[in-house]
C-alpha cells in the first residue's frame, strides 16, 4: 500500500504522529479509458471505474476503510454513468475526502492516487468545492463526442475535397434536427412517449471536419445537452447515419422524436464514444463569491487533452483500423434494423403535415394574445413624426410623473384606447356583425409592486380627480372625497375584481402595487367607450403584473361580463373589441354568431372620418334615452322569440332573429307571416309566447314601457342594418382604392343606417339631427348618430368625408356660427392599434428605493 508523504509532528507524549489531513468536499476531475471496464457505475461483480477509483482512495487514506461501501456518507456523486466499454476525458466525482493539509489540497496525496490508479485512468486535479456540491445535481450540461471514420460518410477513396464537405454539410443538415427539446422515448429501452423523462434538451449536435489520428481520418460528432437516457447518443449517431446512407429526408429524425410513435432505431458501436466535458455554469455563478476558482475543466484543459489523444483518441483509431467496426456495422444495417422508404415518406409527410398545423395554432395563439413591447414606436405604429412624438412624449411623461411621486420606476405602462362605432352599433342586441375602430387616444396606467401597503393604491394624473384605494380583492375603500371625484375608479375597480376572479387567486396571494392613471382621455369622455377602456386597463395591468396572458377575445368577453354584472349594462361588447382588435389606419368587422371573431380592413385612402361629439345631456334627457334604448331592445327580443315561434310551426327547425337576417330575411318574415307594419299588442305576445307578464318584465324591463310590439319595423329594420354592414365591409375588404361609384355608395349606406336608427327611435333627437344635416349640407359623404345604443349621457356624430377635402370640411363646421355648433368638438379621427403594453424593467424594485407615501 502506497504511504503519505507527509509532515509529521509530535503528541503530548513526545510520540512522532503524522498529520490528519481534513475532510473537505472536493471535486475530482478525471478520464479514463473505458475499454475493459464495465462502465463508470461501481459493480461489486464487475471491474468498473469507479471500483477503481475507490481502491485508490481507500490506498491513499481520503477514505477511511469503514466507508468504502458507503457512498451515501461520502456524499459521492458522478457528473455521467458512461456505459461499457465508453471513455471518458472530462468525468466529474465529488465527495467528501481527506485531502486538505494546512488549508490547501495535498497536492502529493493526489499524486499517491494516480500512482494506485491503473495507466488507463487517471485524476488530472482536484478543487474545494462548497459542502453542497453535487457533480450530478449541479452539472446542466454535459458534452460528448462520438468518432466516426470517415468512412461512416463514405469518404474513405474520396479526395475531392468538394464532394467531402457536401456529404459532411449534409450530415450536419440531419444531426441538426436533433437540436432543441425532444422526446427520445425510441432512443432507449422501455420507455414510452408519454414518459416525461423521454424529454430531454439537445443544445448543440454537429459533425467537424475531417482530422487525423495515426494516419487514419476521422470526423467528430459533438453533442451538448442537459442530461441524456440510457444509449441515446449512439442511437442519436445510428440512427442519423442510417438516414445518411438510406437517402431518407432528414424530417425522419422528427418520426421517430413523435410521442404516437414506437420504433426500433440502430445503435452505433461503442468504440467511438467518450464523455468530453461537464459544466456547471449556474453553480459557479451562484456561489461566485464563496468559490476560489470556478469549477470547469478549463483549468486542466492541457492535461485532458494530452490524455484524450494520447490513451482515447489513439486506442479508438488502432481498434479501428484492426476490428473495421464501424464498416461492418454499417454493411449490416440495411438487414439489422430494415426501413421502408414508402412508408417513412408518407408518416413524415403526416406529420410535418401536424407539427405545422400545430405551430400555426401556436402562432395564431401568440397572435391573439395581448401584444407586449419593448420599444413605444410598436406600441403606436403611426407614420406621421410629429404624431408619434407626441403620443411618446405623454407616455413618457407618465413614466416620469409615476417615478416622481413615488420614487422608483412602474415596471410597465399599459394603454387601452377608446373606440368608436361606424355603422351597426344596434345590431350587437341582436349578435349580427358591426364595424368600429379603436381611437388613437387612449387611457394610460402606470404599475409597479409596492411594499408601502397591503393595498393597490391608484393615483389618478388629473387634479381634479381624486385618488382611489382598492382592497387585494379589487373592492374600492371608502373614500371621504366627493363623490363625483371618485367615481372613474368604479369602472377600474371592476377591472381588478375582474382579474382576481378570473386568476383564481386568494387576496392574501396577491401583491400590493402602486397605479397610476392618466392619459388623453379622462373619464368625462363616456361616448368614446372610456368606461370600458378603464375596465379593460385595470385588467390588463393586473394581467402583465402577475405576468398572466389571455387571447384579446377572452379579455373582451370577461371584462364586458363584469360590466354587465357590476352596472347592468346591456350593450357594450363591441367597444372592449374594438378597443382590443384595433389596428392603425384599418376598420374592424366584429361578428358574435356563429362564433366570436374580428377582421380587420384598411380604411381607404380616399376616405377620412370626422368626429363631432355632443354635449353632455341633461338629467331628463339621460332618463328618456335610457328608457327608448331599454323599449327597443325588449321589442327586438320579443321580435326575436315570436319569429323562433312561427319558424318552428312548419317542418323546419326554429329560427331566431338573427339566423333569419343571416339566411333569407324576406322569405322566411313572410313565411312567418310578418307584415311589414304588423303591430302585435302585448296581451297576443302572452299567448303567442305562453309567458305571463311579469315574467316577461323580469327578462327585458323595458317591456314595462309599451303597449305594442312593432314587429314589422323592428324585423325590417334589423334586416336592413344588417344588410348595410355587410355591403359597406365588402367594398372594403374588396379594394383600398375605391372606384368614385363604390364611395358614393359607402355613403349611401351609412346615411341608410341613419335613417334606420330614426325610425327605430320612438322620439327624435333634435340636436342629433340638425347636427347630421348641417354636415351632410358642408359635403359630407354621410353622417350618422352613433354609440346611442351604447352610451346614453352623450354621443358623437361620425361623419365620411373626401381625404382631399377633409380640412376644408372641419373649418366650414368650425366657420358655422349657428348655435347648434357652438362649443361641440369637431376632428378627424385615424383609427388607431389596440390595447398593449410596454415594458421597461423586469427587475423587482429594490426596497431601498422605494419611497413611502
Amino acid at each position: 500500500m502506497a504511504m503519505m508523504e507527509l509532515t509529521n509532528t509530535e503528541d503530548d507524549k513526545g510520540e512522532i504522529q503524522p498529520p490528519k489531513p481534513k475532510k473537505r468536499r472536493v471535486v475530482l476531475f478525471m478520464g479514463y479509458l473505458g475499454s475493459g471496464y464495465q462502465g463508470m457505475q461501481r459493480n461489486r461483480d464487475a471491474k468498473t471505474i469507479e471500483g477503481e477509483l475507490m481502491r485508490a482512495l481507500v490506498n491513499t487514506a481520503c477514505v477511511p476503510d469503514h466507508l468504502q461501501d458507503d457512498y451515501a456518507k461520502l456524499k459521492w456523486s458522478r457528473s455521467a454513468r458512461t456505459d461499457k466499454g465508453v471513455s471518458a476525458a472530462g468525468q466529474v466525482v465529488s465527495a467528501d475526502l481527506k485531502c486538505e493539509v494546512d488549508g490547501q489540497l495535498s497536492q502529493s496525496l493526489l499524486d499517491q492516487i494516480n500512482e494506485s490508479l491503473p495507466e488507463d485512468i487517471t485524476v488530472y486535479g482536484w478543487m474545494r468545492a462548497t459542502g453542497s456540491f453535487s457533480a450530478k445535481a449541479d452539472c446542466v450540461r454535459r458534452r460528448y463526442e462520438y468518432l466516426l471514420p470517415t468512412s461512416g460518410l463514405g469518404q474513405e477513396d474520396v479526395d475531392n475535397e468538394k464532394v467531402v464537405s457536401a456529404r459532411i454539410a449534409r450530415f450536419n443538415v440531419i444531426l441538426a434536427r436533433y437540436t432543441g427539446s425532444h422526446l427520445f422515448h425510441n432512443f432507449t429501452d422501455k420507455m414510452k412517449g408519454d414518459d416525461p423523462t423521454a424529454q430531454r434538451y439537445i443544445l448543440e449536435c454537429t459533425c467537424s471536419e475531417p482530422f487525423t489520428i495515426q494516419n487514419s481520418s476521422f470526423l467528430k460528432v459533438s453533442l451538448v445537452g442537459q442530461s441524456f437516457v440510457l444509449h441515446q447518443i449512439r442511437k442519436m449517431v445510428g440512427l442519423a447515419l442510417q438516414v445518411f446512407w438510406s437517402g431518407l429526408p432528414p424530417e425522419t429524425l422528427d418520426l421517430f422524436m413523435s410521442a404516437e410513435k414506437k420504433l426500433q432505431t440502430p445503435t452505433a458501436p461503442a468504440l467511438g464514444l467518450l464523455l468530453s466535458e461537464c459544466f456547471f455554469i449556474f453553480y459557479n455563478r451562484r456561489y461566485q463569491k464563496e468559490l476560489r476558482k470556478p469549477i470547469a475543466l478549463d483549468h486542466f484543459r492541457e492535461t485532458a487533452e494530452d490524455f484524450k489523444r494520447s490513451h482515447i483518441y489513439s486506442f479508438i483509431a488502432s481498434e479501428e483500423a484492426r476490428t473495421r467496426s464501424m464498416k461492418k456495422w454499417i454493411s449490416l444495417l440495411p438487414e439489422s434494423i430494415p426501413l421502408d422508404s414508402c412508408t417513412i415518406i408518407g408518416d413524415v409527410e403526416m406529420l410535418s403535415n401536424a407539427k405545422r398545423e400545430a405551430e400555426e395554432r401556436r402562432k395564431r395563439r401568440l397572435e391573439s394574445l395581448y401584444p407586449v413591447f419593448e420599444d413605444l414606436d410598436s406600441v403606436f405604429q403611426i407614420q406621421d413624426v410629429a404624431e408619434l412624438q407626441q403620443r411618446k412624449n405623454t407616455v413618457l411623461q407618465m413614466k416620469q410623473t409615476f417615478d416622481r411621486e413615488f420614487g422608483y420606476s412602474p415596471s410597465s405602462i399599459v394603454r387601452v384606447p377608446g373606440s368608436a362605432i361606424l355603422i351597426g352599433d344596434w345590431l350587437e342586441l341582436l349578435e349580427l356583425p358591426c364595424i368600429g375602430f379603436a381611437l388613437p387616444d387612449g387611457v394610460l396606467t402606470a404599475v409597479a409592486k409596492s411594499s408601502d401597503s397591503e393595498n393597490v393604491r391608484v393615483n389618478h394624473s388629473n387634479e381634479d380627480l381624486a385618488d382611489a384605494v382598492l382592497r387585494p380583492n379589487g373592492c374600492r375603500m371608502a373614500s371621504t372625497e366627493d363623490s363625483t371625484k371618485v367615481e372613474w375608479s368604479r369602472m377600474f375597480s371592476l377591472g381588478w375584481q375582474c382579474g382576481v376572479s378570473g386568476k383564481g387567486m386568494r387576496p392574501k396571494m396577491l401583491p400590493a402595487a402602486r397605479v397610476m392613471i392618466g392619459g388623453e382621455l379622462g373619464p368625462s369622455d363616456n361616448e368614446l367607450g372610456v368606461d370600458s377602456a378603464y375596465l379593460l386597463a385595470a385588467l390588463l395591468t393586473f394581467m402583465d403584473l402577475h405576468s398572466w396572458k389571455m387571447p384579446r377575445l377572452e379579455m373582451a368577453k370577461m371584462g364586458f361580463g363584469w360590466e354587465k354584472q357590476g352596472r347592468g349594462s346591456a350593450t357594450g361588447l363591441m367597444k372592449y373589441l374594438c378597443s382590443l382588435e384595433g389596428k392603425h389606419n384599418q376598420l374592424l368587422l366584429i361578428s358574435i354568431t356563429p362564433k366570436l371573431c374580428t377582421s380587420n380592413v384598411k380604411l381607404p385612402s380616399m376616405i377620412s372620418l370626422v368626429m363631432i361629439r355632443l354635449g353632455n345631456r341633461s338629467h331628463a334627457e339621460v332618463e328618456r334615452r335610457k328608457k327608448t334604448r331599454d323599449m327597443i331592445k325588449a321589442e327586438i327580443s320579443v321580435a326575436s322569440r315570436i319569429i323562433s315561434v312561427r319558424s318552428g310551426r312548419g317542418e323546419g327547425p326554429q329560427k331566431s332573429l338573427a339566423q333569419v337576417i343571416q339566411d333569407k330575411p324576406s322569405e322566411v318574415l313572410e313565411a312567418c307571416g310578418i307584415g311589414p307594419d304588423e303591430v302585435v299588442s302585448l296581451e297576443l305576445v302572452m299567448v303567442e309566447l305562453g309567458i305571463e307578464l311579469e315574467v316577461l318584465e323580469r327578462q327585458e324591463p323595458g317591456i314595462k314601457h309599451l303597449q305594442e310590439i312593432r314587429l314589422g319595423l323592428v324585423t325590417r329594420c334589423a334586416a336592413m342594418e344588417a344588410q348595410c354592414v355587410g355591403r359597406v365591409y365588402s367594398i372594403l375588404e374588396r379594394s383600398e382604392d375605391l372606384s368614385r361609384l363604390e364611395f358614393m355608395e359607402i355613403g349611401k349606406l351609412l346615411n341608410d343606417s341613419e335613417t334606420i336608427r330614426r325610425k327605430l327611435e320612438s322620439t327624435s333627437d333634435e340636436q342629433a339631427t340638425q347636427v347630421v344635416e348641417k354636415c351632410i349640407e358642408k359635403g359630407a359623404l354621410s353622417a350618422r348618430l352613433s354609440s346611442v345604443f351604447v352610451d346614453v349621457n352623450t354621443s358623437y356624430v361620425l361623419c365620411t368625408v373626401n381625404s382631399e377635402s377633409v380640412g376644408a370640411f372641419c373649418q366650414s363646421l368650425g366657420d358655422e356660427s349657428e348655435s347648434i355648433l357652438d362649443g361641440l368638438s369637431i376632428a378627424p379621427v385615424v383609427p388607431g392599434m389596440g390595447a398593449s403594453v410596454w415594458e421597461f424593467m423586469k427587475k423587482p424594485v429594490p426596497k431601498h428605493k422605494r419611497k413611502k407615501q
